[in-house]
């Protein structure tokens, strides 16, 4: 038993110095050419069926989620193999939902913290799977480099869906590493860009912006016998006016802003208005405390998670974010091929998506009586609001379609 187990010791040992070694020889190559294009390589892309791996942290109800899936389904029916891989946990519900066995999903978590083979066993199970892409995503950016570089996959892409959180000098020297290793990076708003170039200073060059898209083909605008159908579906006043978000009950979606503001519109009118809540999250109970100290509870409804989105979103008449912090919005984009005009804060992609005046109204983060003035002029106007939601669907179809987001991926990783 004891030299089975000196055994077992040196064998772990030479795996981790294997391990470490890969990741200073490959490390060392990226460095030195990392201005050497791949295809010199011998690395382009072949005419073969193409095979891509998402890597997430975790499947769950997000907008990172929609794309990753969205985008899967694209590909799925131009003749691509799509697969997910997660690393952390996946919301069983939300998957369920999906319900897309065309594009496979399954989990590979660590054993431990210092599960040094983790990566290597990984990168073994996609080499057997043959993979040409792995395109990873937001919270994955060290985890998949290693990936890559222990499984010969042809090409690596990363996704930054939102403002990057830096943790120290640990995660910052991964991310730089990280920057030699990828071959684009993509951001998914010029704010995004601006500021993935200031964390991989060596490899900007690297870095591109695909804006998210929509199927606008789901999301549409609705009739109103059908939306009157709906309003019974979910219970809610027929003939109140209606203003909606749709996100996670989170401190960054800055929920409270919104409460305040539709707490001043309603002292201000005499119109029947609701708030509509979709989501759910650690700050909902705290929210319906505060909309109870405001004395709006009766008109606030807080409809939890729902997975049928394109039925919510033509309800309402206006589509408000009150972000600290976005991307470019899912639900924004959404919303607006519902041909619903929006009022949002100034913050990420919105200022992009929503032209102020055109499609929607703009102000600024924790302006309360900025963002109630918005709402007011919406509300009285009901022409304008009908103008901004027609221009909202035109520019979703212009610049935001599902489509024209693809196109640009199929590029990247074919190019």
């Amino acid at each position: 038993m004891h030299a089975q187990s000196k055994n077992f010791v040196a064998q772990r040992a030479q795996v981790g110095l294997d391990y470490l070694t890969v990741i200073g020889r490959q490390v060392s190559i990226q460095l030195l050419l990392f201005c050497v294009p791949r295809c010199i390589l011998g690395e382009e892309m072949t005419n073969e069926k193409l095979r891509i791996l998402h890597v997430t942290l975790v499947i769950d109800i997000g907008g990172l989620e929609k794309i990753i899936f969205e985008l899967g389904k694209v590909f799925v029916e131009q003749g691509v193999e799509v697969e997910v891989l997660c690393l952390r946990g996946i919301n069983a519900d939300y998957l369920a939902n999906i319900n897309n066995p065309s594009i496979p999903v399954f989990m590979m978590r660590k054993k431990g913290r210092f599960d040094i083979g983790y990566h290597y066993r990984v990168a073994r199970f996609l080499k057997r799977k043959s993979f040409d892409v792995i395109h990873a995503h937001s919270g994955c950016f060290w985890d998949s480099a290693l990936f890559y570089l222990f499984s010969g996959v042809k090409k690596f892409i990363y996704t930054a869906h939102g403002l990057p959180i830096v943790n120290g000098l640990k995660v910052r020297a991964e991310d730089i590493i990280s920057g030699f290793i990828v071959d684009t990076v993509v951001a998914v708003s010029t704010e995004i860009e601006l500021v993935m170039r200031k964390c991989l200073i060596f490899n900007d060059r690297k870095i591109t912006t695909i804006l998210n898209g929509v199927d606008t083909s789901v999301f549409v605008p609705l009739k109103d016998k059908e939306k009157q159908n709906l309003l019974k579906k979910y219970k809610l006043p027929q003939n109140n006016y209606r203003i909606g978000s749709i996100g996670r009950l989170a401190p960054e979606k800055n929920y409270q802003m919104l409460l305040r503001s539709f707490a001043l519109l309603i002292g201000e009118c005499d119109e029947n208005i609701d708030l509509l809540l979709v989501g759910s999250g650690c700050m909902e109970k705290s929210l319906q405390r505060l909309a109870g100290d405001l004395g709006i509870e009766e008109n606030v409804f807080f409809l939890g998670v729902q997975h049928k989105i394109y039925e919510i979103l033509p309800l309402f008449n206006v589509f408000v974010l009150s972000s600290y912090t976005e991307g470019t919005s899912i639900s924004l984009l959404e919303a607006q091929s519902c041909g619903v005009p929006a009022v949002v804060t100034d913050v990420g992609g919105n200022g992009f998506v929503v032209k102020d005046g055109k499609n929607g109204m703009i102000c600024q983060v924790d302006d309360v009586f900025a963002m109630s003035a918005c709402l007011k002029v919406l509300l009285e106007n009901p022409e304008l609001c009908i103008e901004y939601g027609e221009n909202a669907r035109l520019r979703v179809e212009e610049d935001f379609s599902l489509k024209k987001m693809a196109t640009k991926y199929a590029q990247l990783y074919v190019g």
